[in-house]
C-alpha cells in the first residue's frame, strides 16, 4: 500500500525520458534507455531488472502453469481492448520502476545539496558487498570472473551489479526520507483515503479439490511427530520395542520405539502432528486432485454451504467458515480477514484467480457471498467491512506490501 500510494501522491516525481523505439535491437548494447540530466539507466540494466521481476513472479507461475517460463502465461492477453499480452504488461511495469528509480536518484542529488540532514545512514549500504561475495560464494563457485560470465548474459559485469544495489539503495533512502519508513510522514488523513478508495476486505470458505500426501514409514504408515521439537512420536501405551541383546530400541534422536499388534510402529496419533511431503526438486508440498466423483460432490456441498452462508449473516459465516474451511486454522489468527487492492494486478506474486476474487469482491455489497471455482478449489467469499487503519496492523500488515511496482 505505502509504495502505490506514494505513486499517487509524488507529483515532485515528473521526469522527462528519451526512450528508443526498439527496445529489444539495443538490448544488448548497453544503451541509454533513460536519462534525466547527468543520470542514465542502460537497456542492460532495465534487462535486469525484468530478469529481477521474473524470479520474484517463479514460484507462482511455475506453481500455476508447470513453468515459469510459460506461454500460457506470458503470451495471454490481459487487456482485450490494447491486447496486451502479460509480457508486455510486464515490460511496462519494469519500464515504469525504471523510470522511479531514475527520478530517484536526481532527487538524491537535489536533497543532498540542499537539505543539511540528508545524509544516507550507511545502513542502506552495508550489506552490498556482503550480498556480492554472497552471490560469488553461492552462484559462480567463488570465482569473480565467473560471476561475470554469469552476468554477461544480461549485458553487465559485477561493478554494474554492484552500481545497480547502490542505486536501489539511494532510491530506498529517498522514499524513507520523504515518506517515512512504511509512509509514517504521509498523514492519516491520506493513507485513509486511499484506504478505502483502492481496498476491498472478505472472508473465505475454502473447499480443496486436493488433498496433500504425508510422510509415510517403509510400511506406508503416516508417521506422526511432535511439533515443538521435530522427533518422531510414539504411542507409548503401545509394545516398546527390544534389541536382541535385550536393549530398547531407539530411533535416531534417541527416543523408544514402540510398535503396535500388527507389528508395525505405533504413532501418537492424538497428540502428534502430521508433516507434507515435500518434493526434493521444487521443494513445493505434495498433493494429489481428488477424483471427478469426489469433486463433483465437493461442489455440491459448496452449494449448500453457500445457500447457508446466504441467510446466516457475517457472524454466521464464522461458524460455517471454522466447521468446513480447509484454511481456518491457519486463517484464525487475523479472524480469516483479508485484504486486497482492486488497483493491482495479483496474477503478478500469486495467481490469475486471486484477480478474478478481487474483481468479484469489487462488485458486491458488504454481506454479500459468492461461490467462485478455480482449478484446484471452490471458495465461497463474503465481503466484508473495511477495518478501521487495518494497513497499520501487524496481522494484516502482509496485505499491503507491494514489491511488484517499487
Amino acid at each position: 500500500m505505502k509504495n502505490r500510494l506514494i505513486r499517487s501522491i509524488s507529483c515532485v516525481l515528473l521526469l522527462c525520458i528519451m526512450i528508443p523505439t526498439v527496445l529489444a535491437g539495443c538490448a544488448s548494447s548497453g544503451k541509454p534507455l533513460l536519462t534525466l540530466d547527468d543520470h542514465t539507466i542502460t537497456t542492460n540494466i532495465y534487462q535486469l531488472m525484468l530478469a529481477q521481476q521474473k524470479g520474484k513472479m517463479a514460484y507462482a507461475i511455475k506453481s500455476e502453469y508447470g513453468s515459469y517460463d510459460s506461454e500460457n502465461f506470458w503470451g495471454t492477453t490481459v487487456d482485450i481492448e490494447t491486447q496486451k499480452t502479460n509480457e508486455e504488461y510486464y515490460n511496462e511495469i519494469i519500464l515504469d520502476k525504471a523510470k522511479n528509480y531514475l527520478c530517484a536518484l536526481k532527487l538524491y542529488d537535489q536533497l543532498k545539496a540542499e537539505k543539511s540532514d540528508f545524509n544516507m545512514p550507511a545502513s542502506y549500504t552495508d550489506n552490498i558487498e556482503a550480498a556480492i561475495k554472497d552471490f560469488i560464494t553461492n552462484d559462480a563457485d567463488g570465482s569473480k570472473s565467473k560471476l561475470n560470465s554469469i552476468l554477461s548474459e544480461y549485458g553487465i559485469n559485477v561493478k554494474m551489479l554492484e552500481d545497480f544495489l547502490v542505486m536501489e539503495a539511494k532510491a530506498a533512502y529517498v522514499v524513507d526520507y520523504l515518506y517515512g519508513a512504511d509512509g509514517s510522514k504521509i498523514s492519516s488523513g491520506v493513507k485513509t483515503a486511499y484506504y478505502n478508495n483502492n481496498y476491498v476486505s472478505c472472508k473465505q470458505i475454502l473447499i480443496q479439490k486436493y488433498y496433500y500426501l504425508y510422510e509415510v514409514d517403509e510400511d506406508g504408515n503416516e508417521i506422526y511427530y511432535d511439533d515443538e521439537s521435530g522427533h518422531i512420536l510414539y504411542d507409548k501405551t503401545k509394545t516398546p520395542a527390544i534389541n536382541d541383546d535385550g536393549s530398547p530400541r531407539l530411533d535416531k534422536n534417541k527416543n523408544q520405539i514402540y510398535y503396535g499388534n500388527d507389528g508395525s510402529i505405533a504413532y501418537d496419533k492424538k497428540n502428534g502432528v502430521k508433516k507434507v511431503q515435500v518434493d526434493s526438486v521444487s521443494g513445493e508440498a505434495v498433493y494429489k486432485m481428488y477424483d471427478d466423483e469426489k469433486i463433483i460432490e465437493l461442489k455440491e456441498d459448496a452449494q449448500e454451504i453457500l445457500a447457508e452462508a446466504d441467510k446466516a449473516g457475517i457472524n454466521g459465516f464464522d461458524v460455517l467458515r471454522r466447521e468446513h474451511s480447509d484454511d481456518y486454522d491457519a486463517s484464525d489468527e487475523a479472524n480469516g480477514i483479508m485484504y486486497y487492492a482492486t488497483n493491482v494486478k495479483y496474477e503478478a506474486v500469486s495467481s490469475k484467480f486471486l484477480d478474478e476474487i478481487v474483481t468479484s469482491l469489487a462488485g458486491m455489497e458488504i454481506g454479500d457471498v459468492k461461490l467462485l471455482e478455480s482449478d484446484l478449489s471452490y471458495n465461497i467469499i463474503i465481503k466484508t467491512e473495511l477495518g478501521s487503519e487495518a494497513y497499520e496492523d501487524e496481522i494484516y500488515k502482509h496485505y499491503f506490501s507491494d514489491e511488484t511496482y517499487w
